[in-house]
C-alpha cells in the first residue's frame, strides 16, 4: 500500500516537473514587446493636423485642437470635435512599430510613399505619413521622419475619411443654456427663470417647456453632412435658438425627406441627421394627457 502511494506522488512530481517545462521551456525568451511608432504620449498631445492628398482635387486639411481638456475643429469648421473620434485618432501615436527600417536605398514609391494620400502631423513636429498596404499581412506602411514603418491598418481609414466623423455630432455646445428657442410653430422665452410661451397651450403642463428645451440642450444627431450649399429654398421652415453669451441666434433649416430629416446650420451648411423620434421631441409639446383631461370617475372605455 505505501509503495502505491509512494508511486502515485512520484509520477505527480513527474507531470509537475513536465508542466513547469512546457511553461518555461529552457532556452526560449519571449519575444521583445514591439517599440511604439514614436515617443509621444497620446494625452500630451493638443495639436492634430490631417491632410489629404487625392489627385486632381485641392489638398485638404483638418485642424484640430484641445483647448480646456477638450477638443475642438479649427479648420475647416470652427465648432466643436467628436472627442471619441479624436482618442481614436490619438492612439496612431502610441500603436506598436511592426517593423522599422531606414529609408536610404528605398524607393519610396514601392511603398507609396511617393505621393502620400494622407499625413498626420501631431503638435507641429511629428509626421506621419502612410503609404500602401504590404500585401502579406495587410499591414500599412507609414513613414515617420527617415524611417519606414510597418503598422497595424487601423489609422489610415480615420485619417482618410469623411470630414464630418470629427465633428461633434450634438446640436448645440455642452455648455449653452438656451434662453429663446423658436419653432416653426412654438416659441419659447426664458423670463425672470420661468419659460413663456407663444401660443400658450395652457392645456399643457410647464414642465413640459422645460423638457423640450432639456431634449434640444442634450439632442445628438446620428450623422453630420458637409461640403454641401445651404439650400435656398424660403419655403424651408427655419429654427432659431439663442443662449447665454451669445449675441447672436443660430438659425437651422428644417428639410423634411422621404426617408430623412435633415436640420442644416444656415451659417455653415452642416447638415445634421435625425431620426422620426426625434423630430417628434424637438418640433413640439407632447400631447395633453387624454386621461389627466378626464374627471376621477371617468374611466376610457367604461359607461352603465
Amino acid at each position: 500500500m505505501k509503495s502505491r502511494l509512494w508511486l502515485n506522488l512520484a509520477l505527480l512530481a513527474l507531470i509537475g516537473v513536465l508542466v513547469l517545462l512546457v511553461i518555461h521551456e529552457p532556452g526560449s525568451d519571449k519575444p521583445p514587446h514591439p517599440p511604439a511608432l514614436t515617443a509621444l504620449k497620446s494625452e500630451a498631445i493638443s495639436r492634430i493636423l490631417i491632410r489629404r492628398e487625392n489627385p486632381g482635387k485641392p489638398v485638404e486639411e483638418i485642424l484640430l485642437e484641445k483647448d480646456h481638456g477638450q477638443w475642438f475643429m479649427r479648420k475647416p469648421y470652427a465648432m466643436p470635435a467628436d472627442d471619441f473620434r479624436v482618442h481614436s485618432l490619438l492612439r496612431l501615436a502610441e500603436t506598436a512599430s511592426l517593423g522599422r527600417h531606414d529609408l536610404g536605398g528605398l524607393e519610396p514609391a514601392t511603398y507609396g510613399l511617393d505621393a502620400p494620400r494622407a499625413t498626420i502631423i501631431f503638435d507641429d513636429d511629428t509626421v506621419i505619413r502612410f503609404g500602401k498596404t504590404e500585401p502579406l499581412g495587410h499591414r500599412r506602411y507609414v513613414q515617420l521622419g527617415d524611417q519606414l514603418n510597418l503598422i497595424e491598418d487601423l489609422y489610415y481609414y480615420q485619417a482618410a475619411g469623411n470630414l464630418g466623423i470629427y465633428l461633434s455630432h450634438a446640436l448645440l455646445p455642452a455648455d449653452s443654456k438656451i434662453t429663446r428657442l423658436q419653432l416653426p410653430e412654438l416659441s419659447l422665452e426664458l423670463k425672470e427663470g420661468s419659460w413663456q410661451r407663444s401660443p400658450a397651450h395652457e392645456d399643457i403642463s410647464a414642465d413640459a417647456s422645460a423638457e423640450l428645451v432639456s431634449a434640444w440642450q442634450y439632442a445628438q444627431a446620428v450623422e453630420v453632412r458637409t461640403g454641401k450649399p445651404v439650400p435656398d429654398d424660403k419655403t424651408l421652415p427655419v429654427i432659431r435658438i439663442q443662449w447665454q453669451g451669445q449675441p447672436q441666434a443660430i438659425e437651422f433649416l428644417l428639410d423634411k425627406k422621404d426617408k430623412e430629416t435633415l436640420l442644416i446650420r444656415r451659417d455653415n451648411g452642416l447638415q445634421y441627421v435625425i431620426t422620426d423620434d426625434q423630430v417628434r421631441q424637438l418640433l413640439g409639446l407632447p400631447e395633453p394627457d387624454s386621461a389627466a383631461e378626464q374627471g376621477p370617475d371617468e374611466t376610457p372605455g367604461s359607461g352603465d
